[in-house]
């Protein structure tokens, strides 16, 4: 049996260009139906986020120009009272795709002004003033979240400094994974820290509160429009039950993965933003938050994330490429991997389906997790693209068992980058863990069990890691090796 409701929407105080058609289907695999099905994000998000920001690009192409030839002209001076308060309001709010996409190629010019850090690490010296500096800004942050009282015990903010006078190959910025804590990434954070980095972990945006649907970067319909499908919908009585029943994306019913959305726009550029709010660019405009809070502290900067930090981690590179050596990742979320999850987030976090089996006792509403792929569309932008290509150094381990990110995605992006650089670019290093491997997605926590393993070759891991890190290269059969390298640093045991 198929049931099928279409309607237009429109509310009265909004005035727009063609009406909002949704079709909702639900569809009996079994009978063998044949359907239609746009994934409102995959399509509408995807002319938005792509085809019309590259024409865009185009049309400030000669400004940007000049003001490129100015800081070619000029150099990169070091921050100044004055400079940080200009950059901190320029970083403020990306407003649009469209002001990031701007902001790339400024970066990317700026980055070519500066001089490119070299890819074996001699270490700095820390002084006082880098020290209380750094200090003072970053528990500016820190601080109301400790005091704050929803805030996440085990997923607070941190930082780990060296004392004054001690030598540091620079500073490691570190994000874990979307509805993880900075827990995942300890035991790496920790290991860098001894041998030599200074580590911030600040967390994901907002993930530092419990409360997620308050918090957390979400994707939905703006209020009128959404109460206005909320009624419509609710009275579908087979839809009602599929998105009461709903518990978690890990184990869709073929009920609930047959469920498709269809947002159909006469005109859907200038329609998205008015019939969605989405803040998945808060991720972003954290990152650089926290960045400029560490940039008193000597040596270069490094960004290391896994899955959605990961995705984060490649967006702050590619808009600081003048103040990020380099980057690596794990099993970076660069599309989700499952289209029926996907499509199913998408119509049901419009309802406030809930997630409630990844943590019990937090339970995230699908909205948050349709921003995170959002999110994820965005880094894969051929602007973001063509920076990291040029002039970030990157290391990036994926594994083919990988249940949330698709790893195809993860290796052509990785392609297109080495393809772009050719050989006269930065390196670009990566690794593929085998099915018989038996990886998982959080590889970087060794306690962490999903898919019912864990991560085996961590030890090897955190070295190659640090090796990339400070010298630019990594030994890539090491990874898949459960011995460590006794020339590098050793990892303590779990």
């Amino acid at each position: 049996m198929t049931t099928f409701a279409h309607w237009n929407v429109r509310p009265l105080d909004v005035s727009v260009r063609g009406n909002l058609l949704i079709n909702i289907r639900t569809v009996n695999s079994r009978a063998g139906a044949k359907f239609f099905s746009r994934s409102s994000f995959s399509s509408s998000s995807s002319s938005f986020c792509s085809s019309h920001l590259l024409q865009r690009y185009a049309k400030f192409g000669s400004s940007s120009a000049s003001r490129c030839s100015k800081l070619q002209r000029g150099g990169v001076r070091p921050f100044g009272q004055e400079q940080q308060q200009q950059q901190q309001q320029q970083q403020k709010h990306w407003s649009s795709e469209e002001e990031v996409v701007m902001a790339v190629a400024m970066a990317g010019c700026a980055a070519a002004a500066a001089h490119a850090a070299p890819l074996k690490l001699e270490k700095v010296v820390l002084t006082k003033e880098h020290l209380s500096l750094a200090r003072a800004e970053m528990d500016k942050f820190i601080e109301p979240i400790q005091q704050h009282p929803d805030k996440r015990e085990g997923a607070l903010p941190y930082y780990l400094l060296h004392k004054e006078g001690e030598h540091v190959y620079g500073t490691v910025l570190m994000f874990h994974g979307f509805a993880a804590s900075t827990g995942q990434m300890a035991r790496l954070a920790q290991y860098l820290f001894e041998n030599g980095f200074n580590v911030y972990q600040p967390a994901l945006c907002g993930h530092y509160y419990n409360n997620p649907a308050k918090y957390w970067p979400k994707v939905d319909l703006k209020p009128k429009m959404k109460e206005a499908v909320q009624q419509k919908l609710k009275a579908d009585p087979e839809l009602s039950a599929i998105i009461n029943s709903f518990k978690t994306i890990t184990d869709l019913t073929t009920e609930m993965s047959s469920v498709k959305v269809c947002i159909t726009y006469m005109e859907c550029i200038p329609v998205y933003p008015v019939w969605f709010e989405s803040q998945h660019f808060d991720y972003l405009h954290e990152a650089e938050a926290r960045l400029q809070e560490v940039h008193a502290l000597p040596g270069p900067v490094f960004t290391v994330g896994l899955s959605m930090g990961g995705a984060v981690s490649l967006a702050l590179a590619a808009l600081h490429p003048d103040k990020i050596a380099k980057t690596a990742i794990f099993s970076p979320l660069l599309k989700v991997k499952d289209q029926k999850i996907r499509e199913f987030c998408q119509l049901a976090g419009q309802f406030g389906a809930q997630e409630c089996w990844w943590y019990p006792e937090m339970p995230f509403p699908l909205s948050c997790f349709v921003a995170v792929d959002v999110f994820s569309h965005f880094v894969s932008s051929k602007n973001l693209i063509d920076v990291l290509a040029k002039k970030i150094p990157t290391l990036a381990v994926f594994t083919e068992i990988d249940d949330v990110a698709d790893v195809n995605i993860g290796q052509k992006f990785f392609a297109d980058l080495c393809s772009i650089a050719g050989n006269e670019g930065p390196p670009h290093l990566s690794s593929t863990y085998t099915t018989a491997e038996k990886v998982p997605h959080p590889m970087v926590n060794p306690t962490e069990v999903s898919q019912c393993t864990t991560n085996r070759y961590w030890n090897a891991l955190y070295q190659e890691t640090f090796r990339f890190l400070t010298q630019g290269t990594i030994v890539a059969e090491n990874l898949h090796k459960l011995s460590q390298d006794p020339d590098l640093p050793q990892v303590h045991p779990l």
